[in-house]
């Protein structure tokens, strides 16, 4: 098909263009030979692979596997996350790399395989560099697909960079150098990597610690050593943009050269040559990522079109870079740095028409020029820039800000008043930055004078960022969008920007564009319409995280954690109240006072409003650190704390007694030396159906609860995540339901529990069928949707 549209196109396209009629069908042809080229290249890319492509050996389970092949990325050095909530032994660096495959031993003889994996090594890997022919032991195994609504797609991101599987390697030591390539190949790219870890090491002996961070990010484009902490100030503050290396870096790289260039007097042809190979050379070091290759790009185009006399058509340029990049990699369509990237650089060139008639301008005031006035003139410049620096801000914030609340679901209204203040201030920052590389690659006597200045001015950036982090409603959060209202909004945007149509096609399109806006608008504001009760068991391996929604709208979390790091529990539970259009959690309950089940808490606390948390007298254990840090985190953030036991019955103002929440145990009275034995287990009724919610519930916790009489339920949570250890048979018998749900990261669990309780229950877990969404309707059967099917 690719191949048959290319050859039409090509023929229609030579053929009209010779005749100037013709040039709306030439225009067309060639579109669509880019198309097809284009097209041609993905299929390629993502469908014809060779018959011993490693693929047919990764499954979602890992193998042991021995492998050899070709280092063909930069080892990247990921830094661990630190701090109180995240255990030790979890606080190991990684080294990530790409490798070529070349053989494969898993279990037989050696095969030969081809292409490539994304490595991972726990630890520094020094000893290894790119281009080297390596032998590795490790786990093979395919990146698991989205498990949850709302989840990031981490298989279709590795498919788009062209990564067949994943391979993970325990230790350092178990990673063998079989050859140091010295082949032509590997020149360019072992002194790229040279350079990058000379200018790491000019940072770490002259910068602060934090600053390095940030010089990384800043001018490398290195966001490996940066902590979450730190990037959510930025985020949260409108800034992300600034340690995200982009055009802007570029631009005022390129803007400074041509300053150089201009002091020395350089010829225009002298200076277009400074200006593409300081562009180009920075594209290399910065790893060609796509937000440089395009402006890049971009000042290479407008450079050699200026030298050729040659008039620039901005949109025309900036679809050539679009389509070079695309037919590069076709997975660049779906990133969202390049989408981002793109579509501002495209509303900078729309409000260059709005910059043409400032009407701030010195000439234009039109104030008498007397002493008492003269200060006006004075401030033209300063209100000149201002009126420019706030349309471009406000271009771009059309164009990107839909799709930005769409991915990130962030509205940060602080960022638009600050980033047109802080553009000088970035300009110094970055020309500082730059000058130091140049010192400490070319004049290492002034390195410690430049990078002390340049120290002082990063801390001055990040001291803007903390203080617009803090400022009251800088930023908020808000639900998502839905496709079909940001693809219509995305087309009205190209008919405003006259990409399409004529001039008299476009009378009113800002009416229309206002009047979608405001539709998306009502769309965010609406309540969840709900005809029954929902409850959710979110996929986060070995933790717990659910979310209960009720006819009456509440929302409610029981449990949200996970072993080790809780981000994952955090991120999963806030993408999936995103997606819902939830913004209020009307209460959170936490079972009991294990650290897998509340540590991805800590975030949602802070960026939804939280009616009130739920727990037991036994959770109130002081003595564990993370048991008081959740508490002062609820007192920070106002939410009242309720204290309930065995007997008390839960009842929410709109659903009322619909649903009747009941909790079962622990009684006043119990004190188990676990944890566990102490889990929170709640009773729901609705319609009905029953469910039964039981934390980690074990030991003389179980017994306890056995003690009560009950009626069957028809939904049981195994305890535990299906521990053998606390899902003895009495329990089951006890409870007599039809279903169980586990959510763990143990695949054994399932078959064993299945065995063990025969055919006529059904076993449901996260690990094999993702989040599991149990629905109750009035006068309908419980309804269990897996969302792997």
């Amino acid at each position: 098909m690719w191949v048959g549209l290319f050859l039409v196109s090509s023929l229609v396209a030579l053929v009209s263009l010779p005749f100037q009629r013709w040039s709306f069908a030439a225009s067309v042809a060639t579109l669509l030979l880019l198309v097809a080229v284009g097209g041609g290249r993905n299929q390629f890319f993502h469908h014809h692979r060779r018959a011993d492509n490693i693929l047919r050996y990764v499954t979602e389970e890992p193998r042991t596997a021995r492998m050899s092949g070709v280092i063909v990325s930069s080892l990247d050095l990921y830094e661990s996350e630190r701090g109180p909530r995240i255990p030790s032994w979890l606080e190991v660096d990684t080294s990530r790399f790409i490798l070529k495959c070349e053989r494969l031993q898993a279990g037989g003889d050696w095969e030969s395989v081809s292409g490539r994996l994304s490595v991972d090594v726990n630890g520094h890997l020094v000893h290894a560099r790119i281009g080297d022919r390596i032998e590795l032991l490790g786990k093979l195994s395919r990146p698991q697909p989205v498990r949850n609504p709302g989840g990031y797609d981490f298989q279709a991101a590795l498919s788009r960079q062209g990564i067949d599987g994943l391979f993970r390697v325990r230790h350092p030591q178990a990673v063998q150098v079989l050859e140091d390539s010295s082949s032509f190949w590997w020149l360019i790219p072992r002194y790229r990597e040279t350079t990058r870890l000379r200018i790491k090491q000019l940072f770490v002996q002259n910068l602060s610690e934090e600053t390095c961070r940030l010089a990384l990010s800043l001018l490398l484009g290195d966001r490996t050593q940066l902590q979450d902490e730190m990037r959510d100030r930025f985020v949260d503050s409108g800034t992300m943009h600034l340690l995200a290396i982009s055009g802007l870096h570029v631009g005022i790289l390129a803007g400074l050269i041509s300053i150089v260039c201009r002091v020395l007097e350089f010829s225009p042809r002298t200076t277009t040559t400074c200006l593409i190979l300081t562009v180009v050379l920075y594209a290399m070091l910065t790893n060609h990522r796509p937000p440089v290759l395009r402006a890049s790009m971009l000042i290479t185009v407008i450079c050699l079109g200026t030298a050729g006399n040659r008039r620039i058509e901005p949109y025309s340029a900036l679809a050539f870079c679009a389509a070079i990049l695309l037919l590069w990699n076709p997975g660049n369509l779906f990133d969202i740095g390049a989408q981002l990237s793109f579509l501002a650089v495209g509303a900078i060139v729309w409000s260059s028409r709005a910059l043409e008639a400032n009407p701030f301008q010195a000439q234009t005031l039109g104030v008498p020029v007397s002493e008492e006035w003269q200060w006006v003139g004075r401030l033209s410049p300063v209100v000149s820039y201002l009126y420019q620096g706030y349309v471009v801000t406000g271009a771009i914030w059309l164009g990107t800000l839909p799709l930005t609340v769409a991915t990130f679901h962030l509205v940060t209204p602080i960022g638009f008043v600050l980033n047109a203040l802080l553009i000088p201030y970035i300009g110094v920052v970055l020309g500082l930055g730059y000058f130091f590389l140049f010192c400490g690659l070319l004049i290492p006597p002034l390195t410690v004078l430049v990078g002390g200045l340049f120290d002082w001015s990063v801390q001055g950036l990040l001291w803007v960022v903390d203080w617009a982090h803090h400022v009251p409603l800088g930023h908020f959060y808000c639900g998502a969008t839905p496709v079909w209202w940001l693809a219509v909004y995305y087309i009205l945007i190209a008919w405003n920007w006259n990409l399409y149509g004529s001039r008299q096609l476009v009378n009113g399109r800002w009416k229309v564009l206002s009047v979608w806006v405001m539709i998306g608008f009502t769309l965010g504001l609406q309540t969840p319409q709900r005809d029954g009760l929902k409850y959710t068991v979110l996929s986060v391996g070995h933790g717990l995280a659910t979310v209960l929604e009720l006819p009456g709208g509440e929302t409610i979390i029981y449990d949200c954690g996970t072993f080790g790091d809780g981000r994952r529990a955090e991120r999963t539970v806030e993408q999936y109240l995103r997606l819902q259009n939830v913004s209020h959690v009307d209460a959170v309950m936490i079972s009991h006072a294990d650290h897998d089940h509340f540590s991805g808490l800590f975030k949602l606390f802070e960026r939804f409003s939280i009616g009130t948390l739920i727990v037991t007298q036994q959770f109130l254990d002081f003595g564990q650190a993370n048991v008081e840090e959740i508490c002062k985190a609820a007192a920070t953030h106002g939410i009242p704390i309720r204290i309930v036991s065995a007997g008390d019955e839960i009842e929410f103002q709109k659903t009322g007694n619909a649903v009747q929440f009941k909790v079962l145990h622990p009684s006043s009275s119990f004190h188990s030396k676990y944890d566990n034995a102490n889990s929170m287990v709640l009773s729901l009724e609705y319609a009905n159906r029953r469910m039964l919610l039981t934390g980690d519930l074990e030991r003389d916790g179980v017994e306890a609860l056995l003690e009560q009489s009950t009626e069957p339920f028809d939904l049981v949570m195994a305890p535990h995540h299906g521990s053998k250890f606390s899902s003895p048979q009495q329990f089951f018998n006890w409870a007599n339901s039809s279903i169980v749900l586990i959510s763990t990261g143990d695949a054994s669990v399932v078959d064993r529990l299945q065995e063990q309780l025969g055919p006529d229950v059904r076993v449901f877990a996260t690990q094999k069928s993702g989040a599991l969404t149990v629905e109750i309707k009035q006068a309908q059967p419980l309804h269990v949707v897996p969302f792997l099917k």
